[in-house]
Order: structure tokens, then sequence, then C-alpha cells
């Protein structure tokens, strides 16, 4: 007997809105790990079609409003599956650039965190989700690579010897306003 297919797909919908539960118009929303995506409309709402019975993690991104994903939705062929979320304003992190030990300031102590941490020691104790880059310590960054690096250490010392005159953060996560 020949395979048979099951009929109909899972489909996940939903709304996205603000904190005042206002809807988002163009909220990218993406089944992770598959081509499975939408974006809102100016109801806010969202469908994402063709899905096998399973567990899903659905991300949501926008340029104004904070990344978020919401995991384990599971989806049955047949069915549809709501997920409403609320996502947050963009107002980017309240940082100093390239305090790594999370102090308040940067000074060498900085560096000798940095050092520390790249040798297998404490990691350092601020660390964000940056969009589109993922959860990473930010505040370590003073090159603009949005990554944080043996490079930041030397770009550091370089800054503090007056070699540099600037630190630079992270164009997509830079520090609050």
């Amino acid at each position: 007997m020949p395979f048979m297919s099951r009929p109909g797909a899972g489909v996940m919908a939903g709304m996205v809105t603000d904190d005042s539960l206002n809807p988002i118009e163009g909220v990218y929303v993406q089944v992770v790990g598959l081509s499975v995506a939408d974006s809102s409309d100016s109801d806010g709402g969202y469908i994402l079609e063709g899905l096998e019975n399973g567990y899903y993690d659905l991300a949501f991104s926008h340029e104004d409003f904070q990344d978020s994903i919401v995991y384990d939705i599971f989806a049955v062929i047949g069915d549809t599956a709501i997920v409403d979320i609320t996502l947050r304003a963009w107002q980017g992190y309240e940082y100093v650039v390239g305090d790594a030990n999370a102090s308040g300031d940067y000074n060498g102590l900085d560096i000798t965190y940095g050092v520390a941490y790249f040798k297998g020691g404490n990691p350092p104790p601020y660390q964000c989700d940056c969009p589109p880059h993922g959860t990473w310590y930010v505040a370590g960054d003073v090159n603009a690579s949005c990554s944080y690096n043996g490079l930041d250490i030397t770009y550091g010392v370089s800054y503090l010897k007056g070699i540099i005159p600037e630190r630079f953060p992270c164009p997509d996560c830079p520090p609050g306003e």
C-alpha cells in the first residue's frame, strides 16, 4: 500500500501588541529553524501555516521592539494554536561601554576581568539579548564588533593608554538613552 499523508496541516496564529495592547504592524514572525514566516498586519494579526504535528519555537522581531521567542508551542494537524504576544518597545540597554565587571565605570579592572574571563574565569555579570546577535556580554564590546572577544581587550588597552580616543558600542545594541 502506498504511503498516505494525513490531510491538512497545523496552523499557528495570533495577535502582536505593545504594552498598551495596541496592535503592532510589520512584526516578522518565524517558526525557528523553518522557512515558515509571516508579518503582522495592521491589526497585529499573523498566521503560520503548513506545520506538522510537533513542538515549535516562534521568533518575533521588529526594529522598534525587543525581539522575543515563544518556546514549545505544539502544532496539531487540522487545528490552530493561538499565540498572542506583547512586545516591549526598544529603549536600549543600561550599561557603560567596556564595563565588563559591571562596576559602573570603565577602567583597567575591566581589562583584568576580561582577560580572566577569556582564560576560563567567571563570565561578566551583565549580559543582554542584542538582536540580531543573540545573548552576549554587550558591555564588554568597545570596538563596535557586536561581540566580546580578545580584540576588545586590545582595543580597550589602547583606549586607556590614550592611543584610541573613543570606545564604541555595538551599533545594534547601544546603551540606553
